[in-house]
């Protein structure tokens, strides 16, 4: 009597799983189909993409006299990838597919993760940093797709980081991420306890900072002027007051934690440990913030809460006071 009712339920579950799968598809569906149809040209650096679409082969073939070095740092899967759907696809036509397969991709991962959190799942997905990826940043969100499926789908380790290890060349800022997540994994293999794993994340980011500006200018990268240090450029210091608070809480979460999401916890580090020097970070960031959003999901109690509405007050402000808005819309 036990055995069936055992099974009943495991039955229950497994159907209860896949219809969750089925309308979480559609869901993603939508929302990959409503980004990739809103207006083609009314967003910024459209006119560049339309450029990669026209002249991905030349901008290549220029990188190939220039060296390997130069081809590398200068996202070259990016180019075959533009080049490959040239063949079959206007230029028009290239930008919606990536918008769609990117946003598809990401918000169905995304919603698979925790299905019992659907409605925050959600809001994260609207989130207008993480919309823009997919409608402003194309390459960005390109990688953000690839890095997922390999670090959240595909399980033989080789093929996982044969994924991960090609975002790089589709979206630079993954230089960076790609380098946190292998610093997270090998403390973690080296089971450094977590609150030093933090010093280390912080001394490296230090360290990162000193040497940026060099090691963009000697690869011969096309966002050498990015990663140069701000100067005299003023930036608020409200994301930095904000996401330090969230770092925050996930410390006082415990150990459990911030041993279960160390890569999470290395990239609001390096965030707040470069934000006052150099423009890139908040681009790195932006590659890893939907992994950040979903892991707040763990904390518990008030510090859950705590997060939880922070998070959709502050997204819900940038909507609001139309700061997100200007940041999509093509400058006047």
């Amino acid at each position: 009597m036990l055995r069936s009712a055992s099974a009943l339920n495991q039955h229950t579950h497994r159907v209860t799983l896949k219809t969750y799968d089925v309308f979480a598809f559609v869901v993603a569906a939508v929302y990959a189909i409503v980004l990739a149809s809103l207006p083609l040209l009314e967003f910024r650096d459209r006119a560049n993409y339309l450029i990669y679409g026209y002249a991905s082969d030349l901008i290549l073939q220029r990188n190939l006299a220039q060296g390997i070095t130069t081809v590398l740092s200068n996202e070259p899967v990016w180019l075959l990838i533009n080049i490959i759907l040239a063949s079959f696809l206007s230029p028009e036509q290239i930008i919606q597919v990536i918008i769609a397969f990117s946003a598809f991709i990401v918000s169905w991962i995304t919603l698979r993760t925790r299905p019992r959190q659907f409605v925050w799942l959600l809001v994260f997905l609207l989130f207008p940093s993480v919309v823009k990826n997919y409608i402003i940043h194309l390459r960005q969100g390109l990688a953000i797709a690839i890095f997922m499926i390999g670090l959240l789908v595909i399980k033989p380790r080789i093929l996982s980081w044969l994924f991960i290890g090609i975002t790089p060349f589709i979206h630079a800022s993954f230089f960076f991420v790609v380098g946190l997540l292998f610093l997270s994994r090998a403390s973690r293999r080296l089971r450094l306890d977590s609150y030093l794993s933090i010093i280390l994340f912080a001394a490296i980011t230090i360290g990162i900072v000193g040497a940026l500006e060099w090691v963009a200018s000697g690869l011969g990268a096309r966002q050498a002027s990015e990663y140069e240090l701000r100067g005299g450029v003023v930036v608020s210091g409200v994301n930095f007051v904000f996401w330090l608070i969230m770092l925050l809480l996930m410390v006082i979460q415990g150990r459990t934690f911030l041993r279960q999401h160390r890569f999470v916890i290395s990239s609001i580090i390096f965030y707040l440990g470069t934000y006052f020097f150099t423009p890139i970070t908040a681009r790195v960031f932006e590659s890893t913030l939907l992994l950040v959003l979903v892991s707040g999901l763990d904390l518990t109690g008030w510090r859950g809460h705590t997060f939880r509405f922070a998070v959709l007050g502050y997204g819900a402000l940038q909507w609001a006071s139309g700061i997100a808005l200007a940041s999509l819309l093509t400058e006047a």
